[in-house]
């Protein structure tokens, strides 16, 4: 009896019950090649999530949420949509894009906020976590 015990804890050690895959959504808003904001947000499939991070810097703040959704079975291939806003003193950018991404790959765009004199890109990167057991 202790044999099958032993095989069920080490079979279920290693087990993930049914739920809904998480991912950690990396987002860089860059102007000129500058780094301006960094947020970070845990986003569950067919979830919306939403960060707000007030005083980045001087009269800076930023909102960001993001709805993610798988495009294949295994939760590789993802659409994130995303809506992002960052305001520094009188500037504001906000944009609302869809990005299909593979899951671990960053994804770039040039947003069209851009300008001859000023470049702004969004970078945009969301690792699967790996499901772990509740006990």
């Amino acid at each position: 009896m202790k044999i099958v015990f032993l095989i069920f804890a080490a079979l279920m050690s290693g087990a993930t019950f049914a739920s809904t895959q998480q991912y950690r959504v990396q987002a860089q808003l860059l102007i000129n090649g500058k780094v301006v904001a960094q947020p970070q947000i845990l986003a569950q499939l067919g979830q919306r999530a939403e960060t707000h991070q007030g005083a980045i810097g001087a009269n800076e703040q930023m909102r960001m949420s993001v709805l993610a959704n798988a495009l294949d079975s295994k939760g590789e291939e993802l659409k994130l949509d995303l809506d992002l806003k960052y305001i520094s003193g009188r500037r504001e950018i906000h944009t609302k894009p869809q990005v299909f991404a593979t899951a671990g790959s960053e994804a770039v765009m040039e947003l069209e906020e851009s300008s001859a004199t000023e470049k702004i890109q969004l970078r945009v990167l969301a690792k699967a976590i790996p499901k772990q057991v509740i006990r």
